[in-house]
């Protein structure tokens, strides 16, 4: 009975953990495709797709790229729209960077390992 207590203990989610950062970010609009509502758009994506694969089997590591997989519309959508603005900078001769997609993919990487981590942590349930 205690062993039993214990492991219910063990597999209860901790709101603080758990708690849902997309409170903080604006509501998606269709209409705006600037480089923040693209940025938004893959943040929110990254963090319900960690929490959602968040227990399935494998590494966080292995976790985390299919949640890049899972959110690479909004990641190729943001990537185009930081390639309008660098078009924009470059006919102004601004230098500019080409390699945003690689940039924004590693950085979705790096920010789901840290969401699937933390989700395994709390024993956070699917949002």
């Amino acid at each position: 009975m205690i062993a039993a207590a214990m492991l219910s203990a063990c597999s209860q989610a901790d709101d603080r953990i758990c708690e849902s950062y997309d409170q903080n970010m604006p509501a998606a609009d269709a209409k705006r495709h600037d480089t923040l509502q693209t940025a938004y758009d893959v943040k929110r994506c990254v963090h319900r797709w960690s929490f959602r694969l968040a227990q399935a089997e494998g590494s966080i590591s292995d976790v985390a790229q299919a949640v890049v997989e899972a959110c690479r519309e909004p990641i190729g959508n943001h990537a185009l729209a930081i390639g309008a603005e660098n078009l924009k900078a470059a006919q102004n001769g601004t230098p500019t960077t080409s390699d945003a997609l690689e940039v924004i993919e590693a950085n979705a990487k790096a920010t789901a390992t840290f969401y699937v981590t933390m989700a395994r942590a709390g024993h956070c349930k699917i949002p």
